[in-house]
């Protein structure tokens, strides 16, 4: 017990926590006097309102019995408040201090002084209405009776319109309570306040040690530390301790600053050496700099040209396709052309034919005579019968129906190529994908479409949102490279289209030559061709490949050496192409007669 209150008394986190726990002792006292004494005040006069408002109520209750002076008149009211608890006496005087009733529990009075009604009395008439006694509180109340008459023989009250009312003074009532009651409830309310203030206490002391033991924990173990690395003892006064240590710290510290500033003295001529040497390293840098520009320079010169030689290839690869487009049309107008070149010579012998009935007719019609005139009708009717004017009008028809046939298709054709050419424009509009396809073989390349048979499965289709010219180009290489593929007298072109609830797809399989396993994957990069020079640019399937991912669809080749090549475009039905391009690539090697092996891209 002595060491530990040595302990104490050496320990300076001990003195301050001791002396904040008497603060708070202290302090919790004087809160719990003042909430008792608040508490006992706001008790005391809920009582005394209390019983006020119970003798104001008797008083006006009485006014007959008090105005009359029979007790008989005030006894049921009086004996109904002697049955509460806390009431045991209740007495009723007239306005001379004469006793007209006082009803009281014998017991209960027992204790009371004898001079009860000269005190009862003397409270009247200083004019207070309370009373705080030794065992009881005493409440009074004046009785007023208002009078209300019309002549000198009124004695009632009359109508309030006629009467004259006043008010008069003619006794008082007093009650007396038990303090019992309330004296208990005055323990209890100190019980109850000294447990809440006694348990507020030990929480907040038990709350004040721990947290003080967590905050001063760093600063113990700091002492501790210090204590025993200086060999200071560990009952020593924690002050004492650390200055101590702050004195050694500022001897160490003068020490420090000495062995700083010869550091400082040996870095500064450190930082000069380095500075000179990254002063060279820089200059070699800008040199390497200067040079690494000039390398741009040409690199870029390098890229620019390499650029414009693309875009010569792509102008080039349009111009061959343009060349074929016009082929194609070409042959099929000079098809067209042929049906008005040979029908002309044919309609110009019928109408000379013609003619010369007409104007044998017309002959006859200006003869004088009636025999010449009749003679010449014979020969006109002659000439008829042996140049066949029937056969005539036949040949009028046939030949103005081939001529309205060769229009009629010139006129159609312009109109597919007009369709079919519209590739300039961006916009995305409603495109039929299966006219488009018929319409794109119109214009092949007639050096190799004439050995294809066209093999068309359609199925029905809804129209998609898509940018037809560009569409139409990718039909257009495809088709051509189908073509180009079939080396043998006879081979046929696939075309299938079908669709699900997102896309269509449209499928060119053709019987050629195929793809070889290693190009395969090489088949979309730019410049890549296995066709003889001056035959293709290899830019077609590249260009392909571009705007297929403007419209986020997707390409599948199936193809192998000796098996042909098939080719599936998907396009979604409704797309804007404001996303960012994107095509999923699927290439597909078969080898005879039916392993296959899918690279996806």
């Amino acid at each position: 017990m002595i060491n530990s209150i040595k302990n104490i008394k050496r320990s300076y986190n001990a003195r301050i926590l001791l002396l904040f726990i008497g603060g708070m002792v202290v302090l919790a006292i004087g809160l719990d006097l003042l909430f008792i004494n608040i508490q006992r005040k706001s008790y005391t006069r809920h009582t005394r309102q209390s019983g006020l408002a119970t003798a104001r109520l008797l008083a006006q209750s009485v006014q007959i019995g008090v105005f009359s002076e029979l007790p008989s008149a005030m006894n049921p009211m009086v004996d109904s408040l002697l049955l509460q608890d806390d009431i045991y006496r209740v007495v009723i005087l007239n306005n001379q201090k004469e006793v007209l009733l006082d009803k009281h529990d014998n017991q209960a009075t027992a204790g009371e002084d004898d001079d009860y009604l000269t005190q009862l009395a003397k409270v009247h008439l200083e004019g207070n209405h309370f009373l705080d006694r030794p065992h009881s509180f005493v409440f009074w109340w004046p009785v007023m009776s208002s009078i209300s008459y019309n002549d000198e023989d009124d004695l009632y009250f009359q109508d309030k319109t006629t009467a004259i009312q006043e008010k008069k003074h003619i006794g008082w009532v007093a009650i007396s309570t038990s303090k019992k009651k309330f004296e208990i409830e005055v323990q209890q309310l100190i019980i109850r306040t000294g447990i809440l203030v006694a348990t507020a206490l030990f929480l907040a002391i038990f709350s004040t040690i721990t947290l003080l033991n967590k905050m001063m924990r760093p600063l113990r173990d700091l002492v501790h530390k210090v204590g025993d690395a200086h060999g200071e003892g560990k009952h020593n006064d924690e002050i004492d301790i650390l200055d101590n240590t702050y004195s050694t710290l500022l001897e160490r510290l003068e020490q420090s600053f000495s062995t700083i500033d010869e550091l400082r003295q040996n870095l500064e001529e450190k930082v000069k050496v380095r500075t000179e040497e990254l002063a060279l390293a820089n200059k070699d840098l800008n040199k390497k700099k200067d040079t690494l520009k000039k390398s741009n320079a040409s690199l870029e010169k390098a890229l620019q040209e390499s650029k414009e030689a693309q875009a010569q290839l792509i102008h080039t690869e349009k111009l061959a396709a343009l060349g074929q487009l016009v082929a194609g049309v070409a042959h099929e107008f000079n098809n067209n052309i042929n049906f008005i070149v040979t029908a002309a010579p044919i309609l110009g012998k019928t109408l000379t034919e013609i003619k010369k009935i007409t104007e044998a007719y017309h002959e006859a019609g200006t003869k004088q005579t009636e025999s010449e005139m009749l003679e010449g009708l014979r020969r006109a009717e002659k000439l008829r019968k042996t140049i066949g004017i029937t056969n005539l009008y036949s040949n009028i028809d046939h030949v103005l129906n081939s001529i309205s046939e060769g229009c009629s298709r010139s006129v159609k054709i312009i109109q597919e190529l007009t369709s079919f050419s519209r590739q300039d424009s961006d916009d995305f509009n409603i495109f039929n994908v299966n006219k488009a396809l018929l319409s794109t073989w119109k214009f092949v390349d007639l050096r190799n479409k004439n050995k294809v048979q066209l093999i068309t499965e359609f199925t029905e289709i809804p129209e998609i949102l898509c940018t037809g010219g560009k569409i139409n180009q990718v039909f257009l290489n495809i088709m051509n490279n189908a073509t180009q593929a079939i080396t043998d007298k006879k081979g046929t072109l696939t075309l299938t289209t079908s669709c699900d609830e997102e896309m269509v797809h449209i499928r060119f399989a053709d019987t050629g030559s195929g793809i070889e396993k290693e190009d395969l994957p090489r088949i979309f990069d730019p410049f890549f061709t296995k066709k003889a020079v001056g035959q293709g640019t290899g830019l077609g399937l590249g260009i392909c490949y571009k705007i297929i991912a403007q419209h986020h669809g997707k390409i599948r080749v199936e193809s192998g050496a000796g098996v042909g090549t098939a080719i599936t475009i998907s396009l979604p039905i409704h797309s804007n192409g404001n996303d960012r391009p994107e095509c999923e690539l699927s290439l597909i090697s078969i080898h005879p007669p039916v392993s296959t092996e899918e690279h996806v891209i």
